[in-house]
């Protein structure tokens, strides 16, 4: 199979998950990222504000808000990547494939200013390897990037072994946390 036939297959198997198991699989990625934070010393996180058939993470953005310095990407020229600071009430931008992204004019910080950065991606395997979505913009990042790297997915982008299409420029994760079905009780997210 293909990079372009796992995207698609994978892609699909996203937009099928039902509505109460995404909510089970958030309430479950949620949890474990809790944890994962607790445990290691991380004062600032970049992350993505999932769209699509993705990870909705607006909510867990809004969540750590107020424990972290949260930063989001912003497409540069040359499929490049540069990370802002967000801020509740910060207006986004809306880009390339519906991508939210912080405006052009807000700050930029550096890739050791950044403790965490939790990295988007189509389909993954345990060893840390992950396809994105074709452009290169993180596997670009991550080449000099000095911080710990995440990857919080649902079960249906893990595939058994990504590791005989990947190229010489795929960048590895260090992390990846697959949600479960949880049974949530009355209230909780």
């Amino acid at each position: 199979m293909t990079k372009k036939e796992i995207r698609q297959e994978v892609r699909q198997a996203m937009l099928a998950i039902s509505l109460e198991d995404r909510q089970a699989y958030e309430a479950s990625l949620w949890q474990d990222l809790q944890a994962y934070l607790s445990a290691n010393p991380i004062k600032s996180i970049a992350f993505f504000y999932g769209f699509g058939g993705e990870l909705r993470t607006p909510l867990m953005i809004e969540r750590l808000m107020d424990q972290f310095q949260i930063l989001l990407p912003r497409i540069q020229a040359n499929y490049q990547l540069s990370f802002h600071p967000y801020h509740r009430g910060d207006v986004l931008e809306t880009a390339y494939k519906g991508l939210k992204q912080p405006l052009a004019d807000s700050p930029q910080w550096q890739a050791n200013q950044i403790d965490l950065m939790i990295v988007p991606g189509l389909a993954f395997d345990l060893s840390g390897y992950r396809i994105g979505y074709g452009g290169g913009y993180y596997d670009r990042y991550l080449l000099n990037f000095p911080g710990k790297t995440l990857s919080i997915v649902y079960p249906e982008q893990v595939l058994p072994d990504l590791s005989p299409v990947m190229e010489n420029y795929d960048q590895k994760i260090d992390r990846i946390i697959v949600a479960e079905i949880l049974k949530k009780k009355k209230g909780e997210y």
